[in-house]
């Protein structure tokens, strides 16, 4: 049975112009639940109003009303004239906190609506907290996305430690940016750093750090993992540009900096180029002890450097060393290699190779280090009709020489051969100067060998106007031009002067003094030899003498070599112990024979077997002798007495 129960104060609603009924009077069942305008409250309501013509009205307060309410109890209702709206106190009945109830009207004062908001303000409208704690999104009630309450940013961790950091664990891309737009120049991905540091960092545990594709790519294998690739259809795989540093720039503590592979022919692995003047195509520095470029070939170059416009006078390769190490080094160490480690080729008038010095050291400089090498240092050939080695000294003061060679062993210090025309030609139009000059401390200064040829002179001087063919001279105590035979065995002659030209009436050999020595000494030294010291001789049937003094008078002056004071040697007998001598008359002496016999005993000497008797030579003096057997028998004849 239900009871009917007057709720007066509770509900101050009076529906005016309608009539009471039983339903329209509050009641209350027995559970205590409350029904108005129904008499059976819904069993999961304490209240229960039910109408269909009217609504519930809650008080209506303005802001100082509700501000008057003491201890409003936590959840209390009511209507905020101020603001027009519906508010509850969300807190307590101590700390009251009015908030809004929203609908659609206010929710975007107060909330984020599912299907948007209009009427936002950047300035006060915010989704976040108000707090020093992270803001978590979610889906699937997992954690998708948080912002740290310092400002980091992360997807896929809690714990960001950059501005913005995105981790993946599962398989798949931790990001992906795409412009599907084929018309677009915009950029995928655009990294700026105003700082020092790097605008993108890349790091890999095994994989590339960074890859870029054009394209379809090159499809190329490179069988190694980079840190860095580039794969381009018909483009550069990597480029860098840079107005005042490298435009690419590599480094490695146990590998190289940059590497580049050219798989075509006519290509390059790495490729410069510079287009302003004074720039570099390619440019490789070392801090270190290391090397600025290094070049590596299997089969082909190691390296190429070309200039393809014909009317540039720049240089393919310039090195400037500004150390105290070589500008260009240049090894083979393949023991088997012959071909040089330095070639210059041209194919126009220049030079193939060009040293030029501009300070005191030399413009080239050869050298074999290895002591027991057979190889020439320098090796020069030609096989067109030009000079093999041209040297010239263009400064007209230089004293210096030519061509100056040091020899520190026992071989020529220049050696020169030729198959037909002069092994070594020097020319000089100075008068104080020689062609050719050659300086010895202790052996020969200049030495000319002949190895065949009848005829054919070791050494030639020429003269082509009234100078020398040869000219010796010596300024100390030595010899000016000395010939010499029998050496290794030889038995040629030590000296030959000849006239070929049957009209000239010149002397082919003439000797003058200006000192008080000899114009001429000859002396055999070879105390075992009996040959003559000189011999003077015409041709057979010429009937000219043999020997003419055209002025002043003979005088001998001998040392005869032998002690028996017996031999005859060149029809001279010098006697050099006092006393007898005795004439030989047996062969080779003949009728018609001459014989001088000269007293060096510092005695007289006296020959027995002479026409005369025994005749005396007094010390110093030489007596001709004359042998014929058919008048003298075995005595000779006084010529002199």
């Amino acid at each position: 049975m239900l009871k009917h129960v007057l709720l007066a104060g509770l509900f101050a609603m009076p529906i005016a112009g309608v009539a009471q009924s039983q339903t329209s009077a509050p009641v209350v069942d027995p559970q205590g639940r409350m029904g108005v305008g129904t008499l059976q409250p819904d069993p999961s309501s304490i209240l229960d109003l039910s109408s269909t013509q009217r609504g519930a009205l809650l008080p209506r307060l303005t802001d100082a009303q509700r501000n008057g309410i003491a201890n409003p109890a936590k959840g209390l209702v009511f209507f905020a004239l101020d603001s027009n709206e519906f508010q509850f106190n969300f807190g307590t009945p101590g700390a009251p906190l009015w908030m809004p109830i929203l609908d659609s009207s206010n929710v975007g004062d107060f909330g984020w609506a599912l299907l948007g908001n209009t009427g936002t303000n950047p300035a006060v409208n915010y989704i976040g907290t108000t707090d020093a704690q992270d803001m978590v999104l979610r889906t699937n009630a997992t954690e998708r996305m948080r912002v740290l309450s310092g400002g980091n940013v992360g997807i896929g961790t809690t714990t960001p430690s950059a501005k913005f950091e995105v981790s993946q664990v599962e398989l798949g891309d931790a990001g992906r940016f795409v412009v599907n737009n084929a018309a677009s120049s915009a950029q995928a991905v655009t990294a700026t750093t105003n700082g020092t540091g790097n605008a993108v960092n890349a790091t890999s545990g095994s994989g590339r750090a960074l890859y870029g594709q054009r394209g379809a790519g090159s499809g190329l294998a490179l069988g190694q993992i980079e840190a860095i690739r580039g794969d381009n259809t018909n483009g550069p795989g990597v480029a860098g540009t840079s107005n005042t540093a490298a435009g690419v720039y590599g480094a490695s503590t146990a590998s190289h900096g940059v590497w580049g592979v050219g798989l075509t022919t006519g290509n390059a692995g790495v490729l410069g180029r510079n287009d302003v003047v004074g720039g570099y195509g390619v440019w490789g520095q070392s801090a270190g002890g290391g090397t600025g470029v290094h070049g590596t070939s299997q089969i082909g170059d190691a390296s190429q450097f070309e200039i393809t416009n014909a009317a540039s006078t720049g240089d393919a390769v310039r090195a400037n060393q500004a150390g105290l190490g070589r500008g260009v080094y240049s090894v083979i160490n393949n023991t088997s290699n012959i071909v040089a480690a330095v070639r210059g080729e041209t194919n126009g008038g220049g030079y193939g190779v060009f040293g030029q010095a501009t300070g005191n050291g030399n413009a080239g400089f050869f050298q074999i280090s290895n002591p027991a090498s057979t190889s020439s240092t320098v090796n020069v050939t030609t096989n067109g009709i030009g000079h093999g080695i041209t040297v010239q000294l263009t400064n007209a003061s230089n004293g210096a020489r030519g061509v100056d060679v040091l020899q520190a062993g026992v071989g020529p210090g220049v050696f020169a051969t030729s198959a037909g025309g002069n092994a070594v030609w020097g020319i000089t139009s100075s008068i104080s100067a020689a062609g050719v000059i050659g300086d010895n401390t202790f052996g020969e200064a200049v030495v000319g060998r002949n190895r065949g040829g009848n005829g054919v002179g070791a050494v030639v001087g020429r003269n082509d106007s009234s100078g020398y063919g040869v000219r010796g001279f010596n300024t100390k105590n030595g010899i000016g031009v000395i010939g010499q035979a029998g050496i290794s065995g030889g038995t040629g002659v030590g000296g030959r002067f000849e006239n070929v030209n049957a009209a000239n009436g010149s002397d082919a050999l003439q000797a003058a003094t200006n000192g008080t020595g000899w114009a001429g000494n000859f002396t055999n030294v070879n105390n075992s030899s009996a040959s003559r010291g000189v011999r003077i001789a015409t041709t057979a049937g010429q009937g000219g003498n043999a020997l003419t003094v055209a002025n002043g008078t003979v005088a001998f002056s001998y040392q005869h070599p032998y002690a028996s004071n017996t031999v005859i040697d060149d029809a001279t007998l010098v006697v050099t112990t006092a006393g007898n001598v005795t004439i030989p008359t047996g062969p080779p002496i003949v009728d018609g024979a001459h014989v001088w016999v000269v007293n060096n005993a510092g005695a007289v000497v006296t020959v027995t077997n002479t026409t005369a008797g025994a005749f005396n030579i007094n010390p110093g003096r030489a007596v001709e002798l004359l042998f014929v057997s058919t008048v003298s028998g075995a005595n000779w004849i006084p010529v002199q007495p």
